[in-house]
């Protein structure tokens, strides 16, 4: 999701990531908890922020590229429709001060949370046939909700590497993990076939 935030822009994207902070606070406190994810709450973050020309010109807008990442028991829609009120309730006043003030909130992309139990029946059969020890909720997106919503389907995430050098500058994935998952991926298929 963007955000774009016209008239004196910086200073306003400021204020907009300070309420999505407030937003992200209010998630973490929330019921909405489920303690399989590392990071157990629905969480808001801002990855990009781009605006200004010039250290001496006041920017007439700054772009903030925020997402969400979602519990599945957690209503994206009810998020959006929040921060929404939040951008309107700032535009409202910043024409105050410029006649044009305003922030849009543009949808980029949106998928569900999933929610594949771990004791379900999938986890522990790819878990055999991937031959690893441990099943976890992993806490970053996937097409994993939208595969599920979409088709019905039960549905795991499963592949190579370590989250640990994972969605960093310098992420890697080493040989021997692409190896392990070339022949996991092929007993799953053996299975499947069968």
């Amino acid at each position: 999701m963007a955000s774009e935030a016209a008239h004196e822009g910086f200073a306003f994207a400021v204020d907009f990531i300070h309420r999505l902070r407030t937003r992200q606070e209010a998630l973490a406190a929330g019921a909405g908890q489920d303690a399989a994810f590392s990071i157990p709450f629905t969480t808001i973050h801002a990855g990009i922020i781009a605006g200004g020309v010039a250290l001496n010109i006041v920017p007439d807008r700054c772009t903030v590229d925020f997402e969400i990442r979602n519990l599945a028991s957690d209503s994206p829609d009810e998020i959006i429709a929040a921060i929404q009120s939040d951008a309107d309730a700032m535009s409202k006043a910043g024409r105050a001060i410029a006649e044009d003030a305003a922030i849009r909130i543009e949808m980029l992309n949106g998928y569900p949370g999933l929610d594949t139990p771990l004791d379900g029946a999938w986890p522990p059969a790819v878990k055999a046939l991937a031959e690893r020890g441990d099943s976890v909720k992993v806490d970053f997106g996937t097409e994993g909700g939208l595969i599920h919503r979409r088709l019905a389907c039960p549905t795991v995430i499963c592949g190579p590497g370590s989250m640990v050098q994972g969605h960093k500058a310098d992420e890697f994935i080493t040989p021997d993990q692409i190896m392990l998952c070339d022949r996991a991926m092929d007993r799953i298929v053996d299975y499947l076939a069968s």
